[in-house]
């Protein structure tokens, strides 16, 4: 089996084109283990609305 049809970014295009059925995909992802236990949790910030935050925080520096 070619993991690579199965991909999230390329799924939709092989379904519509008859590569992949729904019945395929839907237990490729079934097989799948659950490692959400093993997920880091990440925060990010970026743009005019990580600005904002500093600028309400009263850290004006965000200017740079």
């Amino acid at each position: 089996m070619d993991i690579r049809k199965f991909d999230i970014r390329v799924v939709r295009r092989y379904v519509n084109a008859g590569l992949v059925s729904l019945d395929e995909y839907e237990k490729e992802l079934a097989r799948l283990p659950d490692l959400s236990s093993q997920a880091a949790h990440l925060e990010t910030a970026a743009g005019p609305r990580a600005e904002a935050d500093h600028i309400a925080d009263g850290d004006e520096s965000a200017d740079a």
